[in-house]
Order: C-alpha cells, then structure tokens, then sequence
C-alpha cells in the first residue's frame, strides 16, 4: 500500500487518517476495484499515481484547475518510466507512445561535440531526468551524465567523467549527485551549504563532476540530494549525510552541526542495515532491513508522518510510529511518500 504525509495545500484526500495516524492511505484514490497504483511520483504541489490499467491520476494544482481536486487521464503511454515533477513543470519518460488526442511536447535530444576538424552529432536517448532549481541533470542510454536546461529543453554539456558509467542521478536545489556503477558518489553545483561533501563551501561548476573522496573505497547503492543536504547508502547498510543541518535534516542537533560538508557516518541504529533513503527540502528518511520508518528534520507540514503540532523538528533520528512494514520511501519538497508491504502478494507499489 502507499501512504502519502506532507504539504497537502493543493491535494484532496477522500479518507482522512484516523486518530493519531498522520499517513494519508492513497488506496482509495482507485476507482476500479481491480486495478491498482504500480507507480508514484511526488512533486511540490503535484501526485501522479499510475495504475496497472494505464490510468495516470494526477492530484494538485494547475493553471486551468484552481481548485483541489483530481484528474484522471486514461489515453496514457503504457511503458512510464518516470515521470519527473519540478516546482513549475513536469517531464514524463516513456518507452512508448501512445497518446490520441491531446499531444505532450516531445522533447529530441542530440548531442554535439566539436573538435578542429569536424562536428559530430549524436542521437541522445534519455533514461533518467532530476530538475533542481539551479541545476537539471539526465543520464542517456550510455550512462552519460548531461546538464540539461529545463527551461530551453536543450542539453549544456556532459558532467560524468568519460569513463565512468553512471547510473543514478538527484538533484537539489543548488547541486546535484550522482552514483556510477562501480558504487562511486560525485557531486556537482554550488556548494555554499557543504552540500557537495568536498570539505568546503566551494562551488564546482566549470568542469565535471568531482568524486566525493571521503566516501572513496566505501561503495555506495543509493544518492539523493535533499535541499541544500545530501544523503548517500552504502552497500552493506549504512547512512551517509552531510550539508545544511538548519532543521536537523542531517540527524544531528541544529545548535550542534551548522554545516557538515564532509560526509558524516549517521549512527541511526546499531540492530539495522538499512535499504532506502530519501530526503526533502529539509527532511530526511529511511528505511531499516527490518522495516522500521526512521524520520528526521523538519515537519511542520507533518511530512515525517509524526505530529506536527508536538515536534516541528525531529533533532535525531526518529522512529515513525506505523502498524506497518515499509519497503520503500520516497521524499521531495515537504512531502513524503512511504511503501508498505502487500500482505497478499509482497509490494503493491514502486515509488519513484
């Protein structure tokens, strides 16, 4: 099942939760009692559920819908691979095509590369898109990391050292992570918050991304880039943060970390290994091997599903009161999205 905490300013909910549950069940947004959320992806005031029928229901706002309320949309392309939600737009990636009627923008890419003796363009196929609001990044069907400019829909150029094959991407407001295949973490952008994790408030934005060297020799499976913080996953369990601490986004107290800009180990607990992580503007979450919800940062809009009229910040790493077990969570902006197990056939959701 999927459960949806957080901003709910433009987001209708037909089943309010009950006393002393602060998680939304998203179970009731289906309107076939035979179909079911496959995906989820969250944007700051946007929720687009995909179902296995290939309906898309979208709750939020819009220019021509100015009041709450929910759109579902069935002449969908089939095969979503992602659909990407900034603060003002969307991006969808599909791997068909299939729309009737009303006909999204279909973005080519090419990428050009010049030397003294010739042009060469390249056919540029996307697998992943991260829009931050400095910085917007995709990763090609190569594993090549690009610049892209989310505004002129263009590419700037290429940001992941040549050799390196890149396979996950996040984007922050100011800066943006990414994880190669050999499990080596690299950042990229403004760094006036330590988000960068190199040390210093230096900003890294002439050349390529830059390998994170304290998390060097230490192989990660997961990035994400919060706000103006960052999270990284290693392989066997463990939680890396550093960046802004102003709201306790990195776990530690605000009045005792200002800013980490070294990758700091999170003591979160010493019975679990953890299998996700996520982070907004200026929370943080995870999810233990065991299935435990672990929340912290700032929750004034009830996104780490606790009370926020009793904590407003959590100072460390909390555990979420649920009478579930989570697989998976995913957060953006002031919201979060959190999975739980299906007791009839394992996950029911995959959230994005």
């Amino acid at each position: 099942m999927l459960w949806y905490c957080g901003f709910d300013a433009f987001l209708q909910f037909r089943q309010k939760p009950e006393p002393g549950v602060h998680l939304h069940s998203l179970g009731d947004l289906i309107l076939d009692d035979h179909d079911k959320i496959i995906n989820a992806f969250i944007g700051w005031c946007s929720l687009f559920l995909q179902t296995a029928k290939g309906q898309i229901i979208f709750l939020g706002y819009s220019k021509q819908k100015r009041q709450n309320g929910m759109t579902v949309c069935a002449k969908v392309p089939k095969y979503i691979i992602q659909i990407e939600c900034g603060s003002k737009e969307t991006f969808l990636i599909t791997s068909g095509f299939n729309f009737e009627k009303t006909l999204p923008e279909l973005i080519e890419f090419s990428n050009h590369t010049k030397n003294d003796a010739d042009e060469k363009e390249e056919n540029v196929n996307v697998e992943q898109v991260c829009i931050g609001a400095e910085y917007s990044c995709i990763i090609t069907d190569q594993h090549r990391a690009f610049l892209f400019d989310s505004n002129e829909l263009r590419l700037i150029k290429p940001i992941s050292p040549e050799n390196d094959r890149i396979i996950a991407i996040s984007a922050g407001q100011e800066h943006i992570l990414l994880l190669s295949e050999a499990g080596v973490v690299l950042s990229y952008g403004n760094g006036s918050r330590g988000q960068l994790g190199h040390g210093s408030i230096s900003n890294i934005v002439d050349d390529r991304a830059e390998i994170v060297e304290a998390l060097e020799g230490i192989p990660c499976k997961a990035i994400i880039a919060g706000g103006w913080h960052s999270l990284a996953l290693s392989e066997i369990g463990d939680v890396y943060v550093w960046g802004w601490n102003e709201s306790s986004q990195l776990g530690f107290g605000r009045d005792t970390i200002k800013i980490e800009a070294t990758p700091k180990l999170l003591d979160i607990s010493e019975d679990d290994r953890f299998v996700a992580i996520a982070a907004g503007s200026r929370h943080s979450m995870a999810v233990s091997e065991n299935g435990i919800l672990f929340g912290w940062g700032w929750n004034k809009y009830g996104q780490l599903g606790i009370d926020s009229t009793a904590i407003e910040f959590a100072d460390s790493p909390t555990v979420i009161p649920f009478d579930h077990k989570v697989s998976n969570v995913y957060c953006r902006f002031w919201s979060s999205l959190v999975e739980t197990e299906n007791s009839d056939d394992g996950h029911d959701t995959i959230i994005k």
